[in-house]
This record gives C-alpha cells, sequence and structure tokens, in this order.
C-alpha cells in the first residue's frame, strides 16, 4: 500500500533526525477488512467499529502532526516540518484508503446477504 510505505519511510526520516515528537503517535496495527463475499454479520459489524476506531486515530495523528509544524520552535529544519506533514497526509490517505476497501467490501456483502450488519 502506497500510503503505509509513505507513512514507513516518513518515520524513518523522523527517527534519523532524533526531533520527532513523542505526542504525535501512528495507530498500528491497521485492521484487517474482512472479505464481504464469506464473512459474517458478526465479522463485519465488528470491522467497521476497530475501521472506524483506526481511522479516527490516523485523523488524530495527523492533527497533531499538523499542530507541530504550526508550533515547531523557528530553528527547526524545514526538512523535518516537511516529513512532519508528509506523514501526516499519508496517514489521511491510509484511513482514506481503509476506508474505501470496507465500503466495496459491505456491498460485495450487502449484495449477498441483502442486509447491512447488524447495529449494536
Amino acid at each position: 500500500m502506497r500510503a503505509g510505505w509513505l507513512v514507513s519511510s516518513g518515520v524513518a526520516v523522523l527517527v534519523l533526525s532524533g526531533q520527532a515528537r513523542a505526542e504525535c503517535i501512528l495507530p498500528e496495527p491497521a485492521p484487517v477488512v474482512p472479505d464481504g463475499a464469506t464473512a459474517s454479520d458478526s465479522e463485519m459489524h465488528a470491522a467497521r467499529d476497530s475501521i472506524q476506531k483506526f481511522v479516527n486515530s490516523l485523523q488524530d495523528y495527523q492533527v497533531c502532526l499538523e499542530a507541530e509544524v504550526k508550533s515547531a520552535p523557528p530553528d527547526t529544519r524545514l526538512e523535518l516540518k516537511l516529513a512532519w506533514r508528509t506523514l501526516g497526509n499519508a496517514a489521511i490517505d491510509q484511513a482514506q484508503a481503509l476506508a474505501a476497501d470496507y465500503a466495496q467490501q459491505l456491498a460485495i456483502y450487502k449484495g449477498r446477504t441483502g442486509a447491512a450488519p447488524p447495529h449494536k
């Protein structure tokens, strides 16, 4: 996945720089999207909840990194600020890709079962 590679390479930049901020923690691992052709109601429901939680965590991570960019001391290297922004953008790309993958599998699930997964 492209976004995952960007996040990994960006982390390497930050680790090597020695200036990564501890407050911004990338959530891992990403939840697995079940196969809509074979998943049960409970698997689809559990996936929806875990994916939503993970997407929210990725959004929080991006917000945190953007705050780091904006509040960085004036002597912070431009490359580091760009790395933070790249990491944040990659997190949002990952969130969007995961949500799209789930939506695709949900459509397959609904086509197979004729129903959405049960709600809590």
